[in-house]
């Protein structure tokens, strides 16, 4: 089975929803993968081949002799032009299939989020992504209630969670002696969610002498300055980020989200992150983090005070729940596994048979 992958979505999620399951399904069980772009891990973005398969004849015909002789079946993220939907046609014309990998509910972005300007209520951004839904013939999402919300515009939908490839992830067994380490990571798209913490991070420093926040991203400006809180703005390729953090050395992961439909469609990829490195999470109790173990969960700014001082008080906790939460992730999110489902799904599709969900 020939597999061509086509992105055209930003790096770190052309790295978890394309690069990550390719590199590992080529050559396995009698798979061939090509994707295109080719994968550059030190690229921020990824090239945006639809904007110039009108422009540049030589890459429309390479797509094209892609689609027609090599790919028995297509894989492609997300398409933002018409140019892009008549690829899909193409697809079709030549009797293969395509299938579309989604990862986020494009339909409920709030209006105070970066991206509403593109994805606003009846916008040009929406329809191209409802037509590529409809069209589709099958959707792999992250997960079971992305797979509902999408269920209005195709019924066939799979779910491939996330999954970690533990050559990359691997913990950091040295901890910080004199403070305990407390992280956030999070772009600058995530500061309304930031903002959950806003009372909390003041309070832990005034309880706590031996504790410090380390933040990775953005940060609102309420989140107080100071020499216990490090604010970390540097950006590295998607390839070298499992071990960047791992040398932040955190003790306590953070992951807040406030509660919309938008973070609701989320994954729970944070908390897979820090897993795999062995920290414990604690996190919003919202739909991403609701079906996962072991997790603290904390609602208001107490919740989250309490939850942050029981670990921070309880070095022998932090380590119990970091290594059952890595070995949850290696087990139920290790993409050694999750590329044998994922090659299933698209030997069915290929041969006819979409029975496997």
């Amino acid at each position: 089975m020939n597999v061509l992958f086509l992105m055209t979505l930003n790096a770190g999620t052309g790295y978890w929803r394309m690069f990550n399951p390719a590199k590992h399904m080529d050559n396995n069980n009698g798979c061939k993968v090509i994707l295109f772009p080719d994968f550059d891990p030190s690229f921020g973005q990824v090239y945006l081949w639809e904007m110039d398969l009108l422009r540049d004849s030589a890459l429309g015909e390479h797509i094209g002799n892609l689609l027609k002789d090599w790919a028995d079946i297509v894989v492609g993220q997300r398409i933002g032009t018409h140019a892009g939907l008549a690829v899909i046609d193409t697809v079709h014309h030549h009797g293969k299939k395509w299938i579309t990998e989604i990862d986020d509910n494009v339909f409920e972005v709030p209006a105070d989020h970066p991206a509403f300007k593109s994805f606003y209520p009846g916008g040009i951004q929406q329809q191209i992504a409802r037509e590529q839904l409809e069209i589709s013939d099958g959707l792999i999402v992250t997960t079971e209630y992305l797979k509902k919300t999408y269920k209005r515009f195709n019924k066939n939908i799979y779910v491939i969670p996330n999954s970690i490839d533990f050559d990359l992830w691997k913990p950091n067994l040295k901890r910080n002696r004199r403070f305990v380490n407390i992280g956030y990571v999070g772009g600058g798209q995530h500061n309304r969610d930031l903002k959950v913490l806003q009372k909390v991070i003041p309070a832990v420093l005034e309880k706590y002498k031996n504790t410090r926040f380390i933040i990775w991203g953005g940060r609102p400006e309420m989140i107080p300055n100071g020499p216990r809180v490090k604010n970390i703005q540097t950006w590295v390729p998607v390839l070298d980020y499992p071990k960047e953090l791992r040398k932040l050395g955190y003790d306590i992961g953070l992951a807040p989200l406030v509660d919309n439909y938008l973070t609701r469609s989320k994954s729970n990829l944070r908390w897979l992150e820090y897993s795999a490195l062995g920290i414990p999470t604690i996190a919003s109790p919202i739909e991403p983090f609701n079906h996962v173990s072991p997790i603290f969960l904390a609602k208001t700014s107490d919740d989250w005070v309490y939850a942050i001082s029981h670990l921070v008080e309880n070095k022998e906790a932090r380590e119990t729940v970091g290594n059952a939460a890595q070995e949850k992730v290696k087990k139920n999110y290790n993409i050694q596994d999750t590329v044998k489902k994922y090659i299933k799904i698209l030997k069915g599709e290929t041969n006819g048979n979409s029975s496997v969900k």
